[in-house]
């Protein structure tokens, strides 16, 4: 059931949500129609969704360790794959989405924190043959299965890595490139997001987004979404109520909005 913050934050969010025709900026209105109602109309990935369905009917349990607030759908440290697809990974539509936004910015570099069982990752790792993914995930078991679930894709672009972000996280970033879009749904704390966002930030490309997930789903995680928007007012801001995307590109204007998805 959604907490009063939750409820409340998604009245607000209806009643000043907006669509294209309400957008005067030519490269807001491009983005809109480019990324946000394009990817409304990409076809469902018939591969990723088989394995999807397939998963909502696997009642294996899984251990589960958290290293954060929690999830989003179940205290339960143990939880059937299929409860896991239903109510705790990315939904098909914000996946896609993210394919668009891969497209339309030309992104090469892509990093997820919380891979969870890797459905999403397979969208990333199939939105453009160049484009490389590293996605972290912390709990063993849940990386386990997501190795094998893009191994069923036969993605080669894709690099699951294993063990507490705290950790793993700084080593990688002292050797990766430039990061051109960084989609970070672990750990739902305010001290832990921020803390990966520093660390982020100074390896973002000139043209780059950042995506926060469950912007929502507390009080800490919409401080940091609020906090956002004060550390860096240069930028365009486009808030789904599920997601949070920030565009750090200076040829789009620094923009709050809040759009129909």
């Amino acid at each position: 059931m959604p907490t009063f913050h939750q409820t409340t934050s998604f009245l607000k969010y209806k009643l000043f949500e907006i669509d294209a025709y309400s957008l005067h900026s030519p490269s807001l209105y491009s983005l809109y129609q480019d990324c946000f109602r394009a990817a409304r109309k990409l076809p469902d990935d018939p591969e990723i969704e088989s394995i999807r369905d397939r998963m909502k009917k696997d009642e294996t349990l899984v251990d589960i360790i958290d290293f954060g607030a929690g999830s989003k759908i179940s205290e339960k440290t143990t939880r059937s794959i299929g409860s896991i697809v239903k109510g705790g990974i990315s939904q098909k539509k914000h996946s896609k989405l993210f394919v668009q936004l891969i497209k339309q910015f030309d992104c090469k570099n892509v990093v997820e924190l919380g891979t969870s069982l890797g459905i999403n990752a397979l969208y990333l790792a199939k939105a453009a043959p160049d484009v490389q993914v590293s996605t972290f995930e912390g709990c063993e078991s849940m990386s386990e299965i997501a190795t094998y679930v893009t191994t069923q894709c036969d993605c080669t672009n894709i690099r699951i890595i294993r063990g507490n972000i705290d950790d793993t996280l700084p080593s990688y970033l002292g050797k990766t490139r430039d990061i051109d879009l960084i989609f970070i749904d672990a750990n739902h704390t305010y001290g832990a997001t921020l803390a990966y966002i520093d660390q982020i930030i100074s390896k973002l490309s000139f043209r780059s987004i950042m995506i926060l997930d469950d912007i929502y789903w507390s009080r800490e995680m919409t401080k940091i979404w609020k906090d956002m928007k004060k550390r860096f007012p240069e930028a365009t801001f486009v808030d789904i109520f599920q997601c949070g995307i920030i565009i750090f590109d200076k040829n789009m204007p620094s923009a709050d909005l809040r759009f129909v998805y």
